[in-house]
């Protein structure tokens, strides 16, 4: 077993038999083995290039430097520096060692080890093992059933044509499944799975996972408490257990249907249906004209088409659901509460519950309709309607209206009325006075400060000590006086502050 250093100059080396030892500093020094002669190594601080009959290559130094193999199983190993290590035939087995490293297997069942280091590791033909170890590594499977092991760092993995085991290992990897059926493994991070072509079955293990779905058969798998997952699906697709959201991908009209989980489902921008199932879910149908159904739960729901149906079929009424929607909507049966967004003027209309409606930053017209409803405008000058029920009305910002076409609205509470800025609007009709007055404030003689009628021209009677406004049909006691609402105390109120309406 020889070690043979031919020192500086062009030096012709022959080994002999046994396990041979060559130290290689110059580019034409030439190795010199016959076959079946021991395994031998070759330790170079310079470009090289295995000759025949020699197995193993180690590089030397720092610098930046290449190593080949040959037809042989051969060993190459890297150095600090940034090193292409190329296996060529033969079962091989390279290591990149410290420094940025690119290591192409060639032909056989090889073996790779990235080392320190950002690592390209390449399978190319063969059943290849490809371990990225520490760095952020990029991975190409090749031909062949492959296994590639991500390790430290975020690394990026693609596996080539055949059926191959993909790891992420630690990090936030990316794992691309191209071809074949494969088997992917995320571990520990916030890792992307792709499927691609073939039937998959994908793990993304503990972290917020991403996974790309292009196969019906591809199967996802995920234990519980292993984060908050997204499925990203181009057909109709239904979560599996433990994966919390759901993407419907292209312009296809499919389906999303979830889980027993908290679910967030989106569409795409053709016409979907998406499912809720158990659970609190938020649906968003996307462009298209959707149908949406939370299923049990407090539902979340968001609108952009008018065009989109929700279907609430559940009854419990401890369960509250909810309507964000950017176009005027009328809220269906089994929906509580409606928010209206964007910036244009919309309406939001409620239902036979107890709504709260919530207004946008433009001009709104909220109706309650029956219940006991909770209406805000927010921004804008908003009309409120509370209609039947005993209501609270918040105009919000802006200068507001709020409207009652008969005594049959009376009750509401208005929680922010500025005299400066708000107007009571009232039914000429529902509340007898006369067809001449549309279109006006209240005649002055029409309104009364104070706990009651003063005479019988009083119809409207604010009482600033505890805020009841009153409607009394004829101001001298024979008919009730009716609480029309309740305002804030001590407003400066005038005839001025009710304008008639229709």
């Amino acid at each position: 077993n020889d070690y043979l250093d031919g020192g500086l100059g062009n030096d012709t080396l022959i080994g002999g038999s046994g396990n041979d030892t060559y130290i290689i500093d110059s580019l034409d020094d030439v190795v010199s083995e016959s076959s079946n002669q021991g395994r031998d190594s070759v330790l170079a601080s310079v470009d090289y290039t295995l000759g025949s009959n020699l197995e193993n290559l180690t590089l030397n130094g720092s610098n930046s430097i290449n190593g080949t193999g040959n037809e042989l199983n051969n060993t190459l190993v890297g150095n600090s520096g940034d090193n292409l290590l190329t296996g060529m035939n033969g079962n091989d087995t390279l290591n990149g060692g410290a420094g940025n490293d690119i290591l192409v297997s060639g032909a056989g069942n090889d073996t790779i080890e990235g080392g320190e280091g950002d690592d390209f590791l390449n399978g190319e033909e063969g059943n290849d093992r490809l371990d990225g170890e520490a760095g952020n590594d990029f991975f190409f499977g090749g031909d062949g059933n492959d296994f590639l092991i991500g390790g430290e760092g975020n690394d990026f993995l693609i596996d080539g044509t055949g059926d191959d085991t993909i790891e992420g290992g630690e990090g936030d990897d990316i794992l691309n499944g191209s071809e074949g059926d494969n088997s992917f493994n995320g571990g520990a991070g916030n890792d992307t799975l792709i499927s691609g072509a073939g039937n998959d079955t994908l793990n993304g293990g503990v972290g917020d996972d991403l996974y790309i779905i292009d196969s019906i058969d591809d199967v996802v798998s995920e234990l519980s408490s292993q984060g908050i997952d997204l499925v990203i699906a181009s057909f109709d697709y239904t979560l599996g257990a433990n994966v919390e959201t759901l993407t419907l991908d292209y312009g296809n009209a499919i389906d999303g249907i979830g889980n027993e989980l908290d679910n967030f489902l989106v569409g795409n921008s053709n016409d979907n249906r998406l499912d809720g199932g158990a659970g609190n879910d938020t649906l968003d149908g996307g462009f298209g004209n959707d149908t949406l159904n939370g299923g049990a739960g407090n539902d979340t729901y968001y609108l952009d088409s008018f065009e989109d149906v929700i279907s609430e079929t559940s009854t419990d009424t401890l369960e509250i659901d909810t309507v964000i929607s950017s176009v005027s909507y009328t809220l269906g049966a089994n929906l509580e509460n409606l928010t209206l967004t964007d910036t244009t003027d919309i309406e939001g209309i409620g239902n036979l519950l107890d709504n709260t409606l919530l207004g946008n930053q433009a001009n709104n017209l909220l109706a309650g309709r029956e219940g006991n409803d909770i209406l805000n405008g927010r921004e804008g000058d908003d009309l409120l309607v509370g209609e039947i029920g005993n209501d609270t009305l918040t105009g919000g910002m802006g200068a507001d209206r709020f409207q009652f076409s008969n005594l049959t609205q009376a009750g509401d509470f208005i929680a922010d009325y500025l005299v400066a800025d708000d107007t009571i609007v009232v039914s000429a009709n529902g509340f007898g006075l006369g067809a001449g007055a549309v279109g006006q404030v209240l005649t002055e003689s029409a309104f009364h400060l104070g706990s009651a009628a003063a005479d019988e021209s009083d119809r409207f009677i604010y009482d600033a000590s505890n805020g009841s406004l009153f409607f009394d049909a004829d101001g001298t006691g024979i008919a009730n006086q009716v609480q029309l609402a309740t305002l804030s105390t001590g407003l400066a109120m005038t005839h001025l502050e009710i304008f008639v309406g229709a």
